[in-house]
């Protein structure tokens, strides 16, 4: 029987014994990645295990719903759930740097209520793929940590660029090192101590600081100072969005060994697989993709992305040409006019 919750959704483990909860969120344009993750984590699973994975969402179609259930079809030890969450974060109003973000990112922090009697969870964003079973890292030791995590290793990337305001904003709004600063699309979270410590109320009202250019990881960050667990790289690997040669030269060799062997792949920012195939580890994308039933649409939408940017090149190269004649015209006509 599930505990009480103040966000009047209260959701019980899926199973009695041996629960991996696995939460993530999605719309329903992003349910194709959403999907390609999912597959990923069947494909890497055990039979020792039972996977427990729960969407929030703001209104995905029966659909959209149907097409995912069907990846974990045959499989006992699996369970996927959907819950809407959209009343819970009605009355959150966000300014954060990347308009590509939406305000469902935040629903990580309604985890530790929504699952009153969860002990653990992972955290999952949709735009990664799994290449390890997620068990390994639901069993990793948090007592005493409000959260097992990886450091960003983009955002100390910026950081170590002169001038960014990224350093300054971890220096005099987070007062944090770039070293300390974790991602928070990989969390294992320790929802006993979150629900003993922060109501998610105060979590949605920190996300919303006006300071606060990552939102909600800014949050978990700031908040979770000297009470978090830093994780291997290789549990959150950024395959995209890193300047390598702005990297400490210790986190860089860091970062590209872990690149060899990642346990999760993080399709960090707004350029995707889908869209652009030819990212860092987007064939490890792909793969999984093959198996869903988005497959032909995610084909579809990568074709239709590679159109759009093959015509802006096209545009661009246009423009110039149209220029340098434009150039050499004046200086006919002042020629002929004598100047």
């Amino acid at each position: 029987m599930a505990g009480a919750s103040a966000l009047g959704i209260a959701i019980e483990p899926a199973f009695k014994e041996n629960n991996i909860l696995i939460v993530t969120s999605s719309r329903e344009e992003f349910l194709p990645y959403a999907a390609v993750m999912l597959q990923s984590i069947c494909d890497n699973s055990s039979e020792e295990h039972n996977y427990d994975i729960v969407v929030l969402e703001e209104g995905i179609s029966q659909t959209g719903k149907e097409i995912m259930s069907n990846i974990i079809n045959g499989k006992p030890n699996f369970t996927l759930r959907f819950y809407n969450v959209s009343a819970c974060l009605s009355g959150l109003s966000i300014n954060g740097i990347a308009d590509y973000v939406p305000k469902l990112t935040c629903a990580r922090l309604l985890v530790p209520e929504l699952f009153p009697d969860a002990e653990k969870a992972v955290w999952l964003d949709a735009d990664t793929v799994v290449e390890r079973d997620v068990a390994e890292l639901y069993g990793i030791d948090i007592h005493g940590y409000l959260l097992a995590a990886v450091r960003d290793i983009g955002v100390a990337a910026y950081a170590s660029t002169s001038g960014h305001w990224v350093g300054g904003h971890l220096a005099n709004v987070l007062k944090l090192s770039p070293e300390q600063y974790f991602n928070g699309g990989v969390l294992l979270l320790n929802c006993e101590l979150f629900r003993d410590t922060f109501a998610s109320s105060y979590l949605l009202m920190t996300a919303a600081r006006k300071d606060f250019r990552y939102m909600d990881q800014d949050a978990l960050n700031y908040l979770c100072r000297g009470k978090v667990r830093y994780l291997d790289i290789k549990w959150n690997y950024n395959a995209t969005r890193v300047k390598c040669e702005d990297l400490p030269a210790e986190l860089y060799k860091l970062y590209k060994e872990s690149g060899k062997n990642p346990y999760i792949v993080h399709y960090i920012g707004p350029d995707k697989p889908g869209e652009k195939p030819d990212l860092n580890l987007a064939e490890r994308f792909w793969l999984y993709a093959s198996e869903t039933g988005y497959y032909y649409k995610l084909i579809f939408n990568m074709i239709n992305a590679q159109r759009k940017i093959t015509l802006e090149k096209y545009d661009e190269k246009l423009k110039k040409e149209l220029e340098w004649i434009r150039n050499r015209l004046e200086e006919k006509i002042e020629q002929k006019l004598g100047r």
